[in-house]
């Protein structure tokens, strides 16, 4: 199970702090269709598992280990094994790239 408190807009008093599984979805949801961007053929179980995997010692989740280790693991795509190297090497930049920017 994921939890996560996050500080929130609260339009009464001003900002306010919300925690537990509802706050935590749409984050692992988002993280999950990431991942399936990366990889199309990924199964839940495969997502679950790459996520609990890399999930910081207190169990955080920790996105740029999770997609780093999709890109790492593409299937074979090529026969030619050259162009599977290129093919890896091509998703991990693009996918720092983008870890990078959102810094």
């Amino acid at each position: 199970m994921v939890s996560l408190d996050i500080t929130n807009d609260d339009i009464g008093d001003g900002f306010g702090v919300c925690s537990g599984t509802s706050q935590a979805a749409p984050h692992v949801t988002a993280a999950a269709a990431m991942m399936l961007a990366l990889d199309p053929t990924l199964r839940s179980e495969e997502i679950e598992e790459i996520l609990k995997e890399t999930a910081t010692g207190a169990g955080e989740m920790d996105l740029e280990s999770a997609l780093e280790r999709v890109a790492a693991e593409l299937p074979d795509r090529s026969e030619n094994d050259r162009n599977r190297k290129l093919y890896r090497a091509f998703f991990r930049k693009q996918l720092q790239e983008q870890i990078h920017s959102w810094k």
